[in-house]
């Protein structure tokens, strides 16, 4: 069977006394490990480091990330500014906008190693559904990269804003 990749002289947890080890992946899962794997393919070296699973994060609000960037100060220091400054910007939210921003938090979390994400997206009276549209977007561009999941967030209350 031919591999992807193999990952050579890497480490693993629970099997330390084993020494460095090599680790065939096929179809993104890992298909053999062993002292030394002869298969020839693209390779990466772990130096005798770790080679753990990916991070995960499982509570993360992708609409609203880097939104700092894009907001008034909050001249008071007050979190009922704070809160209308969100709103401000909920009600001109654009969906390119929202996707130009999350984007750059999934590369990000990718470099940094977290292939899992589950995005809470606000939906209420405010912003509509524009935050899980463009995360539902984001979804279907960035799935090569991560595994996203969206959840719709009723962040504003479902008994104060129905």
């Amino acid at each position: 069977m031919a591999l992807d990749l193999i990952v050579r002289g890497g480490r693993l947890r629970g099997r330390e006394d084993d020494g460095p080890l090599d680790l065939g992946v096929k179809d993104g899962r890992i298909a053999r490990v062993a002292p030394r794997i002869a298969d020839e393919g693209p390779e990466i070296d772990a130096g005798g480091k770790l080679v753990a699973p990916t991070f995960i994060d499982p509570h993360v609000h992708l609409d609203k990330a880097l939104i700092t960037e894009t907001v008034r100060d909050n001249v008071t220091g007050t979190l009922t500014e704070a809160i209308e400054i969100i709103w401000e910007r909920k009600r001109r939210y654009d969906p390119d906008e929202i996707l130009a921003r999350a984007n750059r938090v999934i590369r990000w979390a990718v470099r940094h190693g977290t292939t899992a994400l589950r995005s809470h997206a606000d939906v209420d009276t405010i912003g509509g559904l524009v935050p899980i549209e463009a995360l539902l977007e984001l979804q279907d561009q960035a799935g090569h990269l991560v595994d996203l999941q969206v959840v719709a967030f009723p962040q504003e209350g479902i008994l104060q804003d129905p």
